[in-house]
């Protein structure tokens, strides 16, 4: 008879985007493994749906007080235009210009840990009943809500409970305190957090080590790498090289797929590698397209304006799981953009695995030292260019209009499979019920 896994995420089908597929593919594939979940997750969260991606799990749906939602209304009808009611934007986002005090204040004072504390009573309150048949509890952040909800179910029911980090908390790459008080706050939840979890999971090397750093029995702390779902890609043809060169009826895409962050990824030094390589007369601009799945953001195309790359620059906006697979198997090359900063060595985007399950060229605009370097390289699956390095993006560029690159391999990529994540997940969770020694192969 399988054991129950109790797992609380915000980001859960029908919420789509890159954020829900960890939990909605552990979910899927644990059964594989001994283990079954019941999901809790909320009714309806901040983000935009997706409903293709639903199927048998069981799922507990709680209610949400939802703070950006709320506050995009008030400020929809404070100041309209700005930011319309039905948008994905985060409320604190750069694009709610004129409100940058008011943002602050509320990024700093209301929304401790994160924008979605407003889940914490109704996720607990259903963690608590869900719990009651239950042989273990796993939280995945972000959110960090996620792990306070966690840490009282696991505390009252006396069972196990796995801190799952997608994202870094107070360690991110993406610095956004303003406050030494609020970061001190946030240090203290995390640090019960870390304590408390009896392990705690993360998705690269460099990240299991900070996190582990200065805690008791380090050996808790665990690396459960991000993967693409091969049954993802049934169906779809098979990745070949562009045989004919590229036109305005058949241009080149360069594709990138999710959220961008405004100015914390900045797509200038792309953007202007592109416009040398029109200049210099490699491919018609005509024939060279840069394609944007995801919410649309007001920065990368007020950038792209500036540029002169407005007509270049496709903004697809948010579009179903199914169908941006289907768009990055059919692109020319698939775009990564990771932070040119040090805080960003660890930080592998949970988008790098299906842009290698999709087989085409990756142009990883990333640091040259950083985990997601060293994956791309590993598995011959693009090039990498880092941000503050034109002569490099050129070349990458000029390279990947040349059809020199290639992505990965096969075989390359069934090493990247989320099924062998679940069974080291399913791995860990045997070894905390059973009173025994963690697999050491997961540190």
């Amino acid at each position: 008879m399988p054991r129950t896994l109790l797992m609380l995420s915000y980001y859960y089908p029908p919420l789509g985007g890159i954020g829900a597929q960890r939990s909605l593919k552990l979910a899927r594939h644990l059964p594989r493994f001994g283990w079954r979940a019941i999901v809790v997750t909320p009714d309806v969260g901040s983000y935009a749906l997706d409903r293709s991606l639903e199927d048998e799990t069981e799922v507990v749906r709680t209610g949400s007080l939802e703070l950006p939602r709320l506050l995009r209304t008030v400020l929809a009808r404070v100041r309209p235009g700005v930011l319309p009611e039905g948008s994905v934007e985060p409320a604190d986002s750069p694009a709610v210009e004129g409100h940058g005090r008011i943002r602050r204040l509320i990024r700093t004072w209301m929304y401790i840990p994160d924008p979605c504390i407003g889940w914490l009573p109704f996720a607990r309150r259903a963690a608590m009943d869900a719990a009651r048949n239950a042989d273990a509890v796993f939280s995945t952040s972000s959110p960090a809500t996620a792990h306070l909800a966690a840490r009282a179910v696991a505390r009252r029911r006396s069972i196990p409970w796995i801190a799952d980090y997608r994202d870094l908390w107070t360690r991110s790459h993406y610095p956004f305190y303003d406050s030494r008080l609020r970061l001190a706050i946030d240090r203290r939840l995390e640090g019960g957090v870390l304590r408390d979890a009896d392990a705690v999971t993360t998705v690269s090397a460099a990240w299991r080590d900070d996190l582990a750093r200065g805690q008791v029995s380090p050996e808790r702390f665990f690396v459960v790498p991000n993967g693409y779902d091969p049954e993802d890609f049934a169906g779809l043809p098979e990745p070949e090289p562009r045989r004919a060169p590229p036109t305005a009826a058949d241009p080149f895409v360069l594709m990138y797929a999710g959220l961008f962050y405004g100015r914390r990824q900045d797509p200038r030094p792309l953007f202007d590698a592109l416009d040398r390589l029109f200049a210099d007369g490699i491919v018609a601009r005509d024939a060279f397209r840069v394609r944007l799945y995801g919410a649309p953001d007001p920065y990368v195309l007020a950038v792209a304006g500036e540029l002169g790359l407005g007509d270049v620059v496709e903004s697809m906006g948010f579009r179903p799981h199914a169908e941006t697979l289907a768009a990055q198997r059919g692109a020319d090359a698939l775009w990564l953009i990771v932070r040119d900063d040090p805080r960003s060595i660890g930080h592998i985007p949970g988008k790098v695995f299906e842009y290698l399950g999709a087989g085409r060229p990756i142009l990883a605009q990333a640091p040259a030292d950083g985990e997601v370097a060293r994956l791309v390289r590993r598995a011959a699956a693009g090039v990498v260019a880092p941000g503050n390095d034109p002569l490099a993006l050129d070349k990458a560029l000029r390279r990947l209009c040349a059809g020199e690159l290639k992505g990965a391999s096969g075989e390359a990529r069934l090493e990247h499979s989320r099924e062998r994540g679940a069974e080291r997940v399913a791995r860990i969770l045997d070894a905390l019920v059973e009173g025994r020694g963690f697999p050491a192969e997961f540190r």
